[in-house]
């Protein structure tokens, strides 16, 4: 018998130096639901936090700095990870991207809304315009909602098919353009 994962509060904590993620969530048999993540910081770990199975769960106010994995993301999203709002977090300097959504189970994100974050100096796949976003194929139902974020210039991310003149860190869509919607976007800093 599996019993429901329900109701977290992750707040006011400091993580550091994990090699892995500071928090990571795994369920495999059944979600979990109703995650709170607020005003954290993560520095120095492989990634800030890592998602899978996860539903109806906020992740905001946090600072996610240094992180250590390359080809990750400071907020690893791989898969089955339904209605997640990510707002007014700082994430600042990684080996690999912003966020990273893929969906490694079979079964794509969903609802997954992203606003106001700061999000810079992320290596991702190593391009001229570092890596705020990527979007793998098919990782998620419909378009990922990523308005009104900054990624590091007042001309926007790097987009090939939607903002090929912006030179913010680059929101990359490996299905297809439209991916993720990240018209408009913040021209400054969020406070």
């Amino acid at each position: 018998t599996s019993f429901p994962c329900t109701n977290f509060l992750g707040e006011q904590n400091a993580f550091k130096g994990n090699d892995d993620a500071g928090i990571d969530i795994s369920n495999i048999t059944s979600p979990l639901t109703q995650l709170d993540v607020s005003t954290n910081t993560f520095d120095l770990n492989g990634r800030g936090l890592f998602l899978l199975n996860t539903d109806d769960s906020t992740i905001h106010n946090n600072t996610i700095t240094n992180c250590t994995t390359g080809g990750s993301g400071a907020i690893r999203i791989f898969g089955a990870v339904d209605n997640l709002i990510i707002t007014s977090n700082e994430l600042n300097t990684g080996a690999g991207w912003g966020v990273r959504m893929t969906d490694s189970v079979g079964t794509p994100n969903t609802g997954v809304v992203m606003h106001l974050n700061n999000i810079v100096n992320f290596l991702g796949s190593g391009g001229a315009f570092g890596g705020g976003l990527q979007v793998g194929a098919g990782a998620h139902v419909g378009p990922v909602n990523a308005e009104c974020n900054w990624w590091g210039d007042p001309c926007g991310p790097f987009n090939v098919a939607a903002n090929p003149s912006g030179i913010g860190q680059e929101v990359e869509e490996d299905g297809a353009p439209g991916d993720a919607d990240f018209i408009p976007w913040l021209i400054l800093a969020g406070p």
